[in-house]
């Protein structure tokens, strides 16, 4: 009898554990959140290549993306508002906490990057694990408490993480699952009443935020595990089909039927896709004892299971009853015998059950370290299973959309005329247009709006203007508007306009910036003047990628001014701690004024790099014989640790 493979997680997840969390490969370019338009300036100024955008995505129409209407449960099919049948293929990224840590491509560029057509990637959907374990920040490879995060927690976590991901989607024209993502095997089980606050906690918050975008699709619960039948015991194999099996999916959509029911009070139209038992493995049942409510579909996860197979069984019969969601598989060449497999066998089994049955799928994962990844540290395909589904994705790239050719009018609208800039600032330039006029019966959906070639967002067609922002100061752009209607057919742009940003609204006095010119180990600053440390645990401190590491257990810098800033009026610090609040570790002195680092400002030493500003003034710090800039770690707490300051700078 076939040994049923989910006996051997145990542990962990493998599918979502990090091996290397902190190594220092990655390209210095991924630890900012940038958008799609700093990170082409950001790579042209560079040099770099295959870091994900590329002229390529530069004055297509399929840069523009698909249509994202609302869609509709009909049977076993999702269909548009004209009745066309939509499959929606797309990858899985990672958590957007986690993706905003070190050496990491932030959640907007990676976004950007799977829907990319200029780089080879076409995903219409987008799969965003929430993990508890990030939500209340409780670190990678931990399993969070049951609840494992506050209502506070939740909502900062949103705000930050969620949202910009939720519009970067939108941005782009692709569907965004949202994917509560419980999955360590060790608990809590999916019937204990911890486990169902948290969840309520949860869907109480995130239904109702994103209930008015249609391309939000909800994932109930990412791999409810125990109880199911023969778990702990790999004596007792019970198979999939096995009618203990059936009870216990029956006892599942009894407990889980008050959570679909919480998500539809809040959010009457975006889909649900509900998972099962033992890590979303008992899809099979999903046919024959749905769920109660309207616009639900099916959740099915499997990777090189050799208990599975054939899929079809499995999940091909289901999905002839209702939607189905392959919303992870995958498989890699290393790691338990679970996830190990080849694209002759696995990756051909998986197209031969998607090119049988309407299934829905999103490939795990387009990332280097969560496994089986499809990328590595340079985000270009470097898995089989990788190149195998990025050439799937291309090859159904026009098939099966929302609004396909069919469902309206095949003519494109008219392009919209008279395109003029409205105002510039430092980093922003406003742009008006007149309106593009309809030409078939789809309507003007929206206004794809573009930057120096690059599509950088999109506008609702009842509007005609917008802002876009993010500029460099005082560089000049190109700008242009094409309108797209509701097939997705997209118009000629307008003429184009060009822009020069203003300068900064405030000079910038930078005094380090690590950059190497001047070296560090040159003792001179960016005015020409001494600077250098000592006393740490790594000596006078190491450059690491353009930002200076000091290990601390005591120690010193010291960075000469030896000229009036006065016109300045805060002393800022960009820096990242190890393990965050290490603020209180240290003084910072300058023109007879400071003290302790908590003690001077309300800013934090977070995780990821970000400003400290010090009120010279409210200090004390005297800018006309401002002297030096002086941190002592011997006047802080007297803890250890270690900080990374990319820049010093007045402003």
């Amino acid at each position: 009898m076939t040994k049923d493979r989910s006996t051997e997680r145990t542990e962990t997840d493998e599918s979502t554990t990090e091996r290397d969390e902190f190594t220092q490969e990655g390209p210095e370019t991924y630890r900012a959140g940038i958008s799609r338009r700093s990170f082409l300036q950001t790579t042209a100024a560079a040099g770099l290549v295959g870091l994900g955008v590329g002229s390529g995505a530069v004055g297509s129409a399929a840069a523009a993306g698909i249509p994202t209407p609302w869609l509709e449960v009909d049977g076993n099919l999702l269909r548009d508002p004209d009745g066309n049948k939509v499959i929606l293929r797309g990858v899985n990224v990672i958590d957007p906490a986690r993706a905003a840590k070190e050496w990491r491509k932030n959640i907007e560029p990676l976004i950007e990057l799977a829907t990319d057509p200029g780089e080879g990637w076409h995903a219409h959907v987008i799969r965003l694990p929430m993990q508890p374990q990030d939500i209340g920040d409780h670190g990678p490879g931990t399993a969070a408490p049951t609840p494992g995060f506050t209502q506070d927690e939740l909502q900062n976590y949103l705000a930050e993480y969620v949202d910009p991901a939720v519009d970067a989607a939108e941005d782009v024209g692709a569907y965004i699952m949202l994917d509560y993502h419980r999955h360590y095997p060790e608990g809590p089980d999916w019937d204990s009443p911890e486990l169902d606050e948290e969840i309520r906690l949860f869907w109480n918050e995130v239904a109702p935020r994103y209930s008015d975008r249609s391309h939000v699709i909800y994932e109930l619960y990412n791999e409810p595990n125990t109880p199911y039948p023969g778990a702990g015991d790999p004596t007792d194999d019970v198979g999939v089909t096995d009618a203990r099996a059936e009870e216990n999916y029956l006892y599942w959509r009894e407990t889980a039927q008050p959570w679909v029911d919480l998500i539809r009070e809040h959010a009457s139209r975006n889909l649900i896709v509900i998972g099962s038992p033992r890590w979303s493995q008992f899809t099979y049942w999903a046919g024959e004892h749905e769920f109660e409510g309207d616009n639900l579909a099916y959740a099915g996860h499997v990777y090189a299971h050799e208990n599975l197979r054939p899929l079809s069984t499995y999940f091909g019969e289901p999905s002839e009853e209702v939607p189905v969601f392959m919303s992870e598989f995958g498989y890699g060449t290393e790691g338990s015998p679970y996830l190990v497999g080849t694209n002759e066998v696995e990756g051909q089994q998986f197209l031969d059950l998607f090119d049988a049955h309407d299934i829905h799928w999103q490939a795990w994962c387009f990332d280097h370290t969560w496994s089986p990844g499809m990328l590595n540290r340079d985000y270009e395909v470097d898995s089989p299973h990788g190149r195998l589904f990025k050439e799937r994705l291309r090859e159904k790239r026009n098939d099966d959309l929302p609004a396909s050719a069919g469902g309206g009018d095949e003519t494109p609208p008219s392009a919209p005329s008279n395109l003029a800039v409205t105002e510039t600032g430092s980093e922003s330039v406003g742009l008006a247009w007149d309106a593009a006029s309809d030409s078939g019966d789809s309507g003007l959906a929206t206004y794809a709006v573009y930057l120096d070639g690059a599509l950088d967002h999109r506008v609702t067609a009842g509007t005609t203007a917008t802002e876009v922002s993010g500029l460099l100061p005082e560089t000049t752009y190109e700008f242009a508007v094409s309108a797209v209607d509701g097939a997705g057919n997209e118009s000629d742009r307008s003429g184009v306009v060009t822009a020069t940003t203003d300068p900064p609204a405030s000079e910038r006095l930078v005094l380090n910036d690590f950059d190497g010119d001047p070296a560090w180990a040159d003792s001179r600053n960016e005015l020409g003047n001494w600077c250098g440390a000592g006393s740490f645990a790594n000596d006078d401190g190491e450059v690491v990628d353009g930002a200076l590491v000091l290990e601390y257990d005591g120690g010193w810098l010291q960075s000469y001014v030896r000229q009036d800033v006065s016109s300045f009026s805060t002393l800022n610090l960009q820096v990242r701690g190890a393990d965050g609040g290490e603020e209180s570790a240290f003084a910072v002195e300058l023109g007879g004024g400071g003290g302790v680092l908590a003690e001077i400002t309300d800013d934090t030493i977070g995780t990821s790099f970000s400003t400290v500003s010090i009120d010279m003034a409210a200090a004390g710090m005297d800018g006309a014989s401002p002297g030096a800039v002086y941190l002592d770690f011997w006047s802080g707490d007297g803890t250890s640790g270690t900080i990374e300051i990319d820049e010093i700078w007045f402003e």
